[in-house]
């Protein structure tokens, strides 16, 4: 005889698998109760979830502050249309203020990173009274028509594109730093910055109309966590301001203190003309914001606002997000827990020659698999292995990578991990690429 669970997961399949529209691949797990950096299914098999919900849990699962805070707007409030003030907006706009650079004094809010881009986008547009946008290779900014246009991670979102192209157009587009393949094959740093070089001859050679701005992420998440050799961004700063042409930074996964520090930004200490960000300040609740300057901070009447955006259940949970990262110093925490996991993934790469390389800033960590170290042969069947036999053995990784390989396995948990779930995330893996490796 089934159990009741065991009925009551064939019902809920059976809806998943008859009813769900689905354009994603899906992981046969129903997860159902999480506290802190772990996760529980409807088994009752529990995880130390190392995606962190698509990076949104910063603080991570049902963080009591963050929970406190929610319950108690409910008891106020539950929404306000986004022509009308509240206050969790307000204190929120005025927190997001003080924790940016002092040139930032403008904020929109909206409800996911897509609509944050493309509305950054528009900004870039109405300032500058151009209309292209320069773009990295393996790019990736969202999933609206215009967000799509701009990524760039083949071959998924090309085909994304297919049959779109009318709300598509292509965005300029120039290679991205990748030191460990570059494109050119120089080594850094007698190549000399060349991938950034090319942004000057784009603007001056590929641009139709005038360029608005350039967009990118100051680490390359989707495209395989990739990081910028050092003076990568100082040069991107220069062109583009020596060329008239706004920086946009894409925080939406590398800020609120993932990368060690409270942006991405501050890592390098390279700052945007406008920053966006979300994921990790709603704390599982939909919430994104261009930050910018009251320069740069003009649309037309109409042109921007969404019905949810700026709700004073996600303000709520924003704002709690920051206190607890600064009171509970999860900032440092994460460059602390980053670094024993660079350590320990350092280790593993000496016995390991799967492992082609380890790329991490904090929680914002990187594995490339590939199948021969010398070649470079990207191993994505070996990074799928690693990631189903993490999961059976209690530990959940995110994937992304080159192309069509997918030969990444990423770890970016919530930022209050410990030491001791550092340690059972390094073993499990040592067992795991032991396993895969043989």
């Amino acid at each position: 005889m089934c159990s009741k669970n065991e009925s009551l997961i064939g019902e809920l399949k059976s809806i998943s698998m008859k009813y769900l529209g689905v354009a994603w691949d899906r992981i046969p797990l129903i997860l159902t109760e999480g506290s802190g950096v772990t996760v529980k299914d409807i088994q009752g098999r529990e995880y130390i979830d190392c995606t962190a919900q698509a990076w949104t849990l910063s603080t991570g699962y049902r963080h009591p502050k963050v929970i406190k805070a929610v319950k108690a707007q409910l008891d106020q409030i539950e929404d306000v249309f986004f022509t009308y003030d509240n206050i969790p907006m307000l204190r929120l706009t005025q927190r997001l203020i003080e924790i940016t650079p002092e040139k930032f004094n403008k904020v929109f809010f909206s409800l996911s990173g897509s609509e944050a881009i493309e509305g950054a986008m528009r900004l870039a547009m109405r300032y500058t009274g151009g209309q292209e946008f320069v773009t990295l290779y393996h790019a990736y900014h969202g999933r609206t028509f215009i967000t799509e246009a701009i990524s760039h991670t083949y071959p998924t979102y090309v085909s994304c594109k297919r049959g779109m192209e009318k709300f598509t157009p292509k965005p300029i587009r120039i290679p991205n730093f990748y030191c460990y393949r570059c494109y050119f094959d120089h080594k850094y740093p007698d190549c000399k910055l060349l991938c950034v070089k090319f942004l000057e001859n784009a603007l001056k050679h590929q641009a139709d109309t005038k360029v608005a701005g350039v967009i990118l992420e100051p680490i390359q998440a989707n495209g395989g966590q990739i990081i910028p050799p050092p003076g990568y961004l100082q040069e991107l700063r220069r062109i583009c301001s020596e060329n008239g042409v706004l920086l946009i930074y894409d925080e939406v996964q590398t800020g609120m203190g993932r990368c060690g520090k409270m942006f991405a930004a501050d890592v390098y200490q390279v700052y945007p003309d406008i920053l966006v960000i979300g994921k990790g300040l709603g704390a599982g609740f939909p919430l994104s914001c261009i930050i910018t300057n009251e320069k740069y901070g003009f649309m037309e009447k109409g042109e921007w606002g969404f019905t949810y955006a700026g709700s004073p259940i996600s303000c709520a949970a924003g704002l709690a997000v920051i206190d607890v990262l600064l009171e509970e110093k999860l900032i440092g925490n994460a460059d602390k827990m980053g670094k024993l996991f660079l350590e320990g993934l350092n280790q593993l790469a000496k016995k390991y020659p799967i492992i082609g390389e380890i790329r991490g800033k904090g929680l914002m960590i990187g594995v490339e698999i590939v199948k021969d170290k010398n070649t470079k042969e990207p191993g994505p069947n070996e990074t799928r292995k690693i990631l189903m036999k993490a999961q059976e053995k209690g530990v959940l990784l995110g994937k992304s990578g080159l192309g069509p390989h997918g030969n990444v396995f990423k770890i970016k948990p919530a930022l209050n991990i410990s030491k001791q779930q550092v340690a059972e995330v390094l073993r499990v893996l040592d067992e795991v690429l032991e396993e895969v490796a043989r």
